[in-house]
C-alpha cells in the first residue's frame, strides 16, 4: 500500500510541475530545470528526461532567457567589481588569471602580513547555487569550496575568498578558512 501511495505522490508532483510550467509560460516566464528542482524540492530527472521533455509534456515550448549574454556579462563584471572591493579592503592585487586558460585561483591578493590569498570568482545565473558537496566526476566540479581550500592549502595561507554572484548555497556552514562574499543581482 505504501508503494502505491508513493506512486500517487510522484504522479501528483509531476502534475504540479506540468501545471507550473504551463502557468509560467503563459506569462512569458520559462522555468529552468534548476528553478523547478528548487521550487518542488525534487530531481526533475525523476519525472522527465530533462527540461525539454517537461515543457513538451506541458504543451509549451522551452525558451531560454531573452538575454543569453547575461551570464557572460556577469563573468566580465564580477572580476572588475571584486578587484575594486578587494583593493578597498586593503589587499594588493598580485595576479589576475580569469578565463579558460587560467590555472590556479582567479585572483591572488596579498594581505597586510604579505601572505598571498587565493580568490575564486563564480558568476551564476539567477537560480545558480554555490556547492560544497562531492561530485562523482571530479573533486572540484560543482564544489567551489573544495577548490578554494585546495588553493589555500597549496599556497600555505590562512584563508581564501569565494566571491559569487549569488547568495544561494547548498550548505549551511563552511570551513572557517573560506570567506564568502555574495553579490546577488539579476
Amino acid at each position: 500500500m505504501s508503494s502505491n501511495f508513493t506512486t500517487e505522490s510522484k504522479q501528483q508532483l509531476k502534475k504540479q510541475i506540468l501545471e507550473y510550467i504551463k502557468t509560467s509560460s503563459r506569462t512569458g516566464h520559462y522555468p529552468t530545470f534548476m528553478e523547478i528542482e528548487e521550487k518542488f524540492r525534487t530531481n526533475i530527472r525523476t519525472h522527465f528526461s530533462g527540461i525539454l521533455d517537461a515543457c513538451e509534456q506541458a504543451g509549451t515550448a522551452y525558451k531560454r532567457d531573452p538575454n543569453p549574454f547575461l551570464k557572460y556579462e556577469k563573468e566580465q563584471k564580477l572580476p572588475e567589481i571584486s578587484v575594486k572591493i578587494l583593493s578597498r579592503m586593503g589587499y594588493f592585487i598580485e595576479k589576475i588569471s580569469i578565463g579558460p586558460r587560467g590555472s590556479g585561483p582567479d585572483i591572488i591578493v596579498k594581505n597586510s602580513n604579505q601572505k598571498l590569498i587565493p580568490v575564486e570568482i563564480k558568476a551564476y545565473h539567477r537560480f545558480g547555487k554555490i556547492k560544497n558537496e562531492p561530485d562523482k566526476f571530479s573533486k572540484y566540479l560543482g564544489n567551489e569550496v573544495a577548490q578554494l581550500l585546495e588553493y589555500q592549502k597549496r599556497m600555505e595561507n590562512p584563508y581564501g575568498y569565494l566571491i559569487t554572484s549569488t547568495d544561494r548555497k547548498s550548505f549551511h556552514q563552511t570551513d572557517n578558512r573560506v570567506k564568502v562574499l555574495f553579490f546577488s543581482g539579476s
